[in-house]
């Protein structure tokens, strides 16, 4: 009977039948506090830090390669390509006084007139790889004003026939061929002579049709190693330049191959400061410097305990990692190595030249392109990285109309690290970018498993790895899974 009338009571309460009484209040739950993570990748939209970086507008050709079709002279194009760097053998040019000006380049089916045709229709200008210039009789080159008379007419034969050609530099890597300046110099000396002749003639046949004329800059052989090495060879080309007495003597800028710090890439931070401060101590104003080629292994041998796979995406994060330091030190252009090299596939963007199908050094362009295209860097501040630069780092910008866009590396040259889930916090979001109050995220992904047609063939374009949509939130974290060579780009934008 006790639970009899318990029971009724309850059920009394519940379809209220009782009336009477006062009943509690039902108390009220805090809010429960949003846990935020500490983000890796922190960037303030607040601080703007001017023009973002054109990582992708500079770029070299091989010697070794297959003639490009149609579909790598679109990509170039939609890269905006500013320059790239084409070769001009001398020695088989003059083919022991036999002159050819288009020779096959050697060991390949691509002749160079080919090669300046194709690359002058995808690109702002040219850096003319001049190389074979040794003097020695192996090589049955002219000496003399002989020589300075093949060097003005092999330039004004190109350079009549491809305009767009704007820089010479004087050999490649003779530092690592073993060459003094007892022999380089003289040669240097033929070529200042005779593109100063070539120049003279040029600005003359411009100024009768008309037309301004800007003269082909020289500069020295692209000297190579790591940063030290480097300079102490190029110090004495700098010193022989310095105290060449001739008043028509020409040095227009300094270049270098890239080859050395690909375990400490911020060490390359102070590159340009290294090579501005030579220039001073020998009584010689700055010249811009141009990183001619460069890469995170020289030759064809792989670093060791790296298979191919995975220096395929070591590769491209490398390439950024260092490139990133180098236009932080104020380098004024990275002709990233290269469009394809023909055997050595991993320094090769395209893997198939023909359909443009990218490797994931490639694709990295493609998404430094489409960070570049929001035009405004804003700061980023990266707790990923160690005291030599590897590790997590990013780059970011911002655009009114396109949104918000953050290019983010892992690169951490031979050392093992997992696979890393990080939080990016993009912070102080200008409400104005999303007027409708929603945020779309396109995140892209370079890795083992995405945008890789070199592991994939069936991934022959970029494409986008995860998307988010979220709330307006004048602060958000976006989560990125990164392997321990992988490049991501994400793209906030109106929805």
């Amino acid at each position: 009977m006790k639970y009899r009338i318990i029971i009724l009571l309850a059920i009394a309460v519940l379809t209220g039948c009782i009336k009477k009484g006062i009943q509690p209040p039902i108390p009220e739950m805090p809010d429960i506090p949003e846990i935020v993570l500490p983000s890796l990748i922190t960037v303030d939209c607040s601080q703007q830090e001017g023009p973002i970086m054109q990582l992708h507008r500079y770029n070299g050709s091989s010697t070794t390669s297959g003639m490009p079709g149609d579909a790598a002279r679109n990509w170039m194009q939609q890269l905006q390509t500013k320059l790239v760097r084409v070769w001009i053998q001398l020695v088989y040019v003059y083919n022991n006084g036999n002159i050819n000006y288009n020779y096959t380049y050697s060991g390949n089916t691509m002749k160079v007139e080919d090669a300046l045709s194709f690359y002058s229709s995808c690109s702002d200008s040219l850096l003319i790889a001049m190389s074979g210039h040794k003097t020695s009789g192996s090589y049955g080159m002219p000496t003399g004003d002989a020589y300075k008379d093949l060097v003005r007419e092999t330039i004004l034969y190109y350079k009549r026939k491809y305009p767009k050609i704007k820089y010479i530099h004087v050999g490649n890597e003779v530092d690592h061929g073993g060459e003094t300046m007892a022999t380089y110099y003289p040669v240097y000396q033929y070529y200042y002579r005779g593109l100063n002749e070539a120049n003279t003639i040029l600005q003359a046949e411009y100024q009768s049709e008309g037309k301004s004329y800007d003269p082909i800059l020289i500069g020295n052989s692209t000297f190579t190693g790591n940063i030290t090495s480097m300079l102490e060879y190029a110090e004495t080309f700098v010193k022989s330049y310095a105290n060449d007495p001739s008043p028509n003597k020409k040095f227009d800028f300094f270049t270098f191959n890239s080859y050395g710090e690909a375990n400490r890439p911020a060490d390359l931070l102070t590159a340009k400061s290294k090579i501005d401060n030579m220039m001073r101590l020998n009584g010689l104003p700055t010249v811009p410097v141009i990183v001619s080629e460069y890469g995170i292994q020289g030759g064809s041998a792989l670093p060791s305990g790296v298979t191919l796979d995975q220096m395929m995406l070591m590769q491209a994060a490398g390439q950024l990692a260092k490139a990133y330091y180098m236009y932080e030190g104020g380098i004024n252009a990275i002709c990233h190595w290269l469009v394809n090299h023909g055997s050595l596939i991993h320094k090769s963007q395209l893997l198939d030249v023909q359909n443009a199908y990218a490797s994931p050094y490639g694709n990295m362009l493609v998404l430094s392109k489409m960070l570049a295209d929001h035009k405004n860097r804003i700061k980023v501040t990266s707790k990923g990285l160690d005291n030599v630069g590897l590790g997590i780092n990013a780059m970011a910008a911002a655009d009114q109309s396109k949104g918000i866009a953050i290019l983010v590396w892992n690169y951490n040259w031979t050392k093992a690290v997992n696979t890393q889930d990080i939080l990016v916090g993009i912070n102080n979001i200008p409400s104005s970018y999303f007027p409708a109050g929603r945020i779309h995220c396109d995140i892209y992904t370079i890795d083992s498993q995405n945008n890789n047609y070199y592991i994939n063939s069936s991934q022959t374009s970029l494409s986008i790895t995860k998307e988010i949509d979220l709330d307006y939130n004048q602060n958000i974290q976006i989560p990125l899974t990164l392997e321990g060579a992988a490049v991501s780009l994400i793209v906030l934008k109106p929805q």
